[in-house]
């Protein structure tokens, strides 16, 4: 017969092992959250597009969100890890359709048009 190794603590022992497992857990938690709410607005709606270009499945609702041309420049860096220039942007818009699709004036810059990202994600194979 083989033996089979224990443990044994006291319940007060482990009760202590708990609270410090939690500790850690919640002090994650917290710093994951305060890294999120410290990025950049604009950085995580770019990210969140180019998750969609490549996965159409991350998000349950593409015509909800909406994003500009500085964002769609910033899907893929230029050479300098800067967004494209507002030139490639605009031979984008005209070469893909995207410039067809629906737009509506940005509720942040009201100067700005906004595409829905469904739209985006179908004109970006189009690319140049």
């Amino acid at each position: 017969m083989d033996a089979t190794p224990a443990l044994i603590m006291t319940q007060g022992e482990l009760q202590n092992i708990l609270d410090e497992t939690a500790q850690k857990a919640a002090h994650f938690a917290i710093e994951q959250l305060r890294d999120e709410l410290q990025t950049d607005p604009d950085k995580r709606l770019v990210q969140q597009l180019r998750e969609y270009i490549l996965n159409p499945e991350t998000l349950e609702n593409p015509r909800e969100h909406w994003a500009s041309g500085p964002h769609i420049r910033a899907i893929e860096l230029g050479n300098k890890g800067t967004a494209k220039s507002i030139a490639w942007f605009h031979q984008f818009k005209q070469k893909s359709g995207l410039k067809a699709c629906f737009h509506r004036r940005s509720k942040r810059h009201g100067h700005l048009q906004e595409w829905c990202f469904e739209d985006i994600r179908l004109c970006w194979p189009n690319l140049l």
